[in-house]
């Protein structure tokens, strides 16, 4: 599980190119595919029931699901998500796609995000050696990787700081549901490799099950 962390250890850094980041905390869940060069895909749905989770102008609070391909290098993955703070009005949130290589690293962010208490899809993809990201099946950004195909896709809360919150608080969770992979077509994922719940970090996985679409929530316990 150590390289998946690592994965993640990198994404606050990475993303604003901070010097004054000294910690960014997960909570959430990571599925290791079984055959890297035959899956295409990654998709969730995300309910965002509460869009003002703490942030400021150098921190910030970010909901997203990662698929990470089968490099040699282990920093390479693609995101899409929303963000609320860091380089951005903390007044709202914006979806965003986001994606790093050991040579290269882009972003874009879109002018809107969710709706409080509104549930939205998003999906990133992989062909031709392009990742292409949606939300509600429009692109948001897209980007070309020398992969094979994808060997992780995580489902993560992030904060960049201890001055920024998970996404959530304990009367609003946020909800990843319907958890997928793509080969020649979509799958469910039924298992997570491993489960992530950093400091101040909430993670309910009782209705990770068939039953629930395989749903778990996540939120800021300071609230």
């Amino acid at each position: 599980m150590k390289k998946i962390v690592n994965f993640m250890a990198v994404f606050c850094i990475m993303f604003f190119g901070l010097s004054n980041v000294t910690f960014a905390a997960h909570v959430g869940g990571t599925y290791l595919t079984s055959n890297p060069s035959a899956t295409v895909g990654g998709y969730c749905e995300i309910y965002t029931r509460y869009t003002t989770p703490t942030a400021t102008t150098s921190s910030f609070s970010t909901a997203y699901i990662m698929v990470c391909g089968d490099a040699t290098d282990v920093y390479e993955y693609v995101q899409v998500g929303w963000i609320r703070g860091q380089n951005n009005p903390v007044s709202t949130v914006y979806y965003f796609e986001y994606s790093n290589d050991q040579y290269d690293w882009g972003r874009v962010c879109s002018t809107v995000g969710p709706d409080t208490n509104s549930k939205h899809t998003y999906k990133a993809e992989f062909n031709s050696y392009t990742v292409s990201c949606r939300v509600d099946g429009v692109l948001i950004g897209s980007h070309l990787m020398d992969w094979s195909g994808i060997e992780a896709i995580q489902l993560m809360g992030e904060r960049s700081s201890t001055s920024s919150a998970f996404p959530g608080k304990p009367s609003k969770h946020e909800f990843f549901d319907v958890p997928q992979y793509k080969t020649s077509a979509w799958h469910s994922i039924t298992t997570m490799d491993e489960w992530k719940q950093d400091l101040y970090g909430g993670l309910n996985t009782s209705k990770f099950n068939s039953s629930n679409n395989y749903r778990f929530d996540i939120w800021d316990t300071r609230y």
